[in-house]
C-alpha cells in the first residue's frame, strides 16, 4: 500500500484545476478538478498550527483518515501544504446536507430519519475505532454523495480546523502533552443540546420562583 504522505502545496496547482467556490459553498471548500482525468473532487483548506506538536499531532491525524476507506466517509486523496496552509483533496459528495435535503422533500418518514441517523453514527465508528474523535460533530459535516433518492450520506467535515486551533493553544500555554492517549475527551466542544424531559440528567430541586420550562428540555453536555 502506498505510505500516507504530505505533499508540497506548489503541486497543488500542476495536478488540480482548482475553481472558486459556489455562493452556497463553506468558505474554505473549493472545486479541484484532477488534470489529467478529469474528476472532480472537493478541496478543503485552512491554516496550520504554528506548534511543532500540534503539527505532528495534525499529520497523524490526516494520515489515520487517509488510510480509512469506510462506505460512510468521504475519502482523503492527497494533501498539501506550504509554511502557513494544509489543503486537504477529498471525495466530493455533491448531493447537498441532511437540510437541504428536507428543504427538497419537505418531509421525512421515520423510517428513512432512523437510517440517516444509523448512517451517521456508523461514520463515527471507523473513527473511534481508531482511537480519533471529531469534536465538533454537527448535521452540516455530513453530504450526500449525489442526488439519488437513495445516496449514502457521508461524513465530509472532520474538524481538523477546529482540531489544530485546540492543540496550538495547548502547547503554547504549556498544557497537558498533546501525545496523551487520554487528552482528547478533554476537547470535546460542549454544545446545547436537545432533550426529552424523561431523558435529561436528575435535577436540582429548584425554588418556586424559578422557571422549569427550559431546563426541562435543554442539557449542556461535553
Amino acid at each position: 500500500d502506498r505510505q500516507p504522505q504530505v505533499e508540497a502545496a506548489s503541486w497543488l496547482p500542476a495536478n488540480y484545476e482548482i475553481r472558486p467556490p459556489e455562493p452556497d459553498d463553506i468558505p474554505p471548500v473549493s472545486l479541484a478538478v484532477h488534470r489529467k482525468t478529469r474528476v472532480p473532487r472537493q478541496l478543503r483548506s485552512f491554516r496550520k498550527p504554528f506548534g511543532v506538536a500540534a503539527q505532528e499531532r495534525l499529520h497523524s491525524c490526516i494520515f489515520s483518515l487517509q488510510r480509512l476507506s469506510e462506505e460512510p466517509i468521504a475519502k482523503v486523496f492527497e494533501v498539501f501544504e506550504d509554511y502557513v496552509n494544509i489543503h486537504v483533496v477529498q471525495e466530493l459528495c455533491t448531493g447537498g446536507s441532511v437540510y437541504e435535503r428536507i428543504l427538497e422533500r419537505q418531509y421525512f418518514t421515520e423510517q428513512e430519519t432512523a437510517v440517516l441517523v444509523k448512517h451517521m453514527l456508523q461514520a463515527l465508528v471507523p473513527l473511534h475505532t481508531n482511537h480519533m474523535y471529531h469534536g465538533s460533530l454537527n448535521p452540516e459535516c455530513f453530504r450526500f454523495l449525489n442526488s439519488s433518492p437513495h445516496s449514502p450520506l457521508k461524513l465530509v467535515d472532520f474538524g481538523l480546523e477546529l482540531k489544530a486551533h485546540r492543540w496550538d493553544a495547548v502547547e503554547h500555554v504549556g498544557g497537558p502533552d498533546l501525545h496523551n492517549p487520554s487528552l482528547p475527551h478533554f476537547f470535546e466542544t460542549c454544545k446545547l443540546v436537545f432533550v426529552a424531559p424523561e431523558f435529561a440528567p436528575p435535577q436540582q430541586p429548584r425554588r418556586k420562583k424559578d422557571s422549569s420550562s427550559a431546563s426541562d428540555i435543554f442539557s449542556v453536555g461535553c
